[in-house]
């Protein structure tokens, strides 16, 4: 099933360290994106979005090698574009590439730069960090405390307030978007009536009461 954002594009651009294991990101996206449009934005225009996607041709990339100015590699399943000429630095953490233009339609660009990208990335770390941190096993639940990179787990507390701070984002990037659309001339002119606003996107006080009391 295609989805529009790749697993590492999620460990991209959500509040997670860049080791956060993919395999647990890659089971909620299809269900976090069919969720999100059918409440904001409708399923046909994440089907467009889906087909309007730029198919690079960009190898992958190679630290033994020099790249020139808008060159285009790619890093698990995400196209990055070099700035500038005789580039050997990594992608995924040097200021000298910037991730490549996802989509045909500048409309579309700009949605997924401002506020999309996000709103998916945070969703999906929200749905899996609770099966990263609470496992089941031999032992039945278990909660990760500690190992050998001498890092402690943060328990039911923590967990708890990471989710809380998810949520709020979330809302606010949903009301962000929704401006967005409604004032954004020239695009998406078939959802300025009828997108988010007060229905199931705009939840920010309805959520932090149920699910953090």
């Amino acid at each position: 099933m295609k989805t529009l954002i790749q697993p590492f594009e999620v460990i991209l651009n959500a509040p997670v360290r860049k080791d956060y294991p993919i395999g647990y990101v890659c089971d909620h996206i299809f269900r976090v994106e069919q969720k999100i449009f059918s409440e904001c934005l409708g399923l046909d225009l994440l089907k467009d979005m889906i087909d309007k996607c730029i198919q690079y041709s960009g190898q992958g990339w190679d630290n033994c090698k020099d790249y020139q100015i808008d060159e285009i590699v790619v890093i698990d399943g995400v196209y990055f574009k070099s700035l500038e000429n005789g580039n050997s630095e990594n992608p995924i953490d040097s200021d000298k590439w910037v991730q490549a233009k996802k989509f045909e339609n500048e409309c579309y660009n700009e949605l997924w730069e401002c506020y999309l990208k996000n709103i998916l990335a945070y969703s999906v770390i929200y749905t899996s960090i609770t099966y990263k941190t609470i496992q089941a096993g031999a032992k039945g639940l278990v909660v990760m405390t500690e190992d050998d990179t001498f890092m402690t787990g943060a328990g039911d507390k923590g967990l708890s307030m990471f989710k809380k701070e998810l949520l709020i984002d979330i809302s606010d990037l949903k009301e962000l978007m929704h401006t967005y659309i409604q004032t954004k001339e020239g695009c998406f002119e078939s959802l300025k009536n009828d997108i988010c606003g007060e229905s199931k996107c705009n939840m920010k006080t309805q959520n932090r009461r149920i699910l953090f009391r």
